[in-house]
């Protein structure tokens, strides 16, 4: 009975997903017809994507010539039902929606930039939402752009979108006791080496500085204001910068619209930095705290400091546990790099990518494991990216680094995380 009843819906998916790849085959069939009159036109082979999945969309280099006025457009396509997002390595200032994913409507998603901001689409990602799907991908070139998508096919226009509506005012804060109690309890329930609090004052201007000395390991700060009425002004809107008194450089930022400002980063070695806040009410009361985790243990100090702080940070942002030294290391630079790795048939790994040295415009990094079924991981991030990854039988598998950048260079490390049945899911 449970082989009929399985077979019933493999024809069932079947006969669905037939209709549907030759509707996705038509409008790609149709969108090259139409943009081939507008300039070059290149696709990509059709990929299939499960859910969570992340594919380095790699456009030709001569594409993205700033110098040239041209524009470039990065069309992806699924079934209308399919829902996906496109992620941007860089932040482009002059196109505000860089700075989060752009997230497709009726099965589409289309890019256009042009001039100077088509370095900007160097290192885009896409990543699928939806359970499962094929995804067509087309990059158009042409002098003056090409037509909306929904001008050739009208079946992907969504319609109209409703403007948002107001959210009204922003909630009451609760009690300042409280919400340090809060973060303290935050703190103990994740093993923080050390929890701390001290008292700042803000200026006429609502602004300050204040001088902090670190230990080496992982950091959480926290200003936090005290709660007023829901309609007094001025309004608090903490935003806080660490920075390096001797560098001027910034070492971490919270610009956010909150009522509290907060921040993390990791060091190497003991440091010395300087807080700056502004957003606060005139000479008013700052409660700060400051929460301190160890460095892992499975970090060697050969690396130097910077390269074990920025590790440190990629591992803690992932919550993935480095406690043992790596299995795999690697020293690169810009360009295209594949390293083969021996591993374990029923082992579970995790990949850490950092850049050390120069400009970053592009960082990705991918695991294709050499066993029968096993699809490739991938990530990119211009600040570091994690890619995990189990054996499922096999004993080899291959990295592979792409970085674009100026005397860009990066340290690549290997833990064995963990132990899997053969066969199993990948966790």
């Amino acid at each position: 009975m449970r082989r009929f009843a399985w077979l019933g819906w493999a024809l069932s998916t079947a006969c669905w997903s037939l209709p549907a790849r030759a509707e996705l085959g038509a409008d790609v069939r149709a969108l090259l017809r139409a943009r081939a009159e507008f300039g070059r036109v290149l696709r990509l082979k059709p990929r299939l994507l499960e859910r969570g999945e992340r594919l380095p969309l790699p456009l030709p280099p001569e594409l993205l010539d700033p110098k040239n006025p041209s524009c470039v457009t990065v069309t992806v396509l699924g079934v209308p039902e399919a829902h996906f997002v496109i992620r941007f390595s860089s932040l482009d200032p002059s196109e505000p929606s860089s700075a989060y994913p752009e997230a497709s409507t009726a099965g589409a998603i289309d890019v256009t930039r042009c001039g100077g901001g088509k370095p900007f689409l160097a290192g885009i990602l896409l990543e699928m939402r939806s359970p499962r799907g094929v995804l067509e991908t087309l990059m158009s070139v042409a002098p003056a752009g090409v037509p909306k998508l929904e001008e050739t096919l009208p079946g992907r226009d969504p319609g109209v979108e409703l403007l948002l509506g107001d959210p009204g005012p922003r909630p009451t804060l609760p009690p300042l006791p409280q919400r340090v109690e809060r973060l303290s309890a935050r703190a103990r329930r994740e093993a923080a080496r050390s929890f701390e609090r001290e008292e700042l004052a803000a200026s006429e201007g609502g602004s300050g500085t204040h001088a902090l000395s670190f230990a080496a390991g992982c950091h959480q700060l926290t200003l936090l204001a005290e709660a007023g009425l829901p309609d007094s002004e001025p309004k608090v809107d903490l935003d806080l910068e660490l920075v390096n008194p001797e560098s001027d450089e910034r070492v971490a930022v919270d610009h956010g619209d909150d009522a509290d400002g907060a921040l993390s980063w990791c060091a190497g070695a003991n440091e010395r930095l300087e807080l700056r806040f502004v957003g606060a009410r005139p000479g008013s009361q700052l409660t700060l705290t400051r929460a301190r985790w160890d460095l892992p243990a499975g970090l060697p100090k050969a690396w130097g400091n910077e390269p074990r702080a920025a590790l440190a940070r990629l591992a803690w942002t992932a919550h993935v546990s480095l406690s043992h030294e790596p299995v795999y290391e690697s020293l690169g630079v810009q360009g295209s790099s594949s390293l083969p790795v021996e591993i374990e048939p029923d082992a579970c790994y995790t990949a850490l990518l950092v850049p050390l040295r120069g400009e970053v415009r592009a960082l990705s990094l991918s695991a294709f494991v050499h066993s029968s079924g096993e699809d490739a991981r991938g990530a990119s991030d211009i600040n570091g990216t994690v890619v995990s990854f189990c054996a499922h039988g096999a004993s080899h598998a291959t990295l592979e680094v792409d970085g674009d950048g100026s005397s860009l260079s990066w340290l690549l490390s290997l833990w064995e995380t963990g132990r899997a049945v053969i066969g199993s899911a990948t966790p």
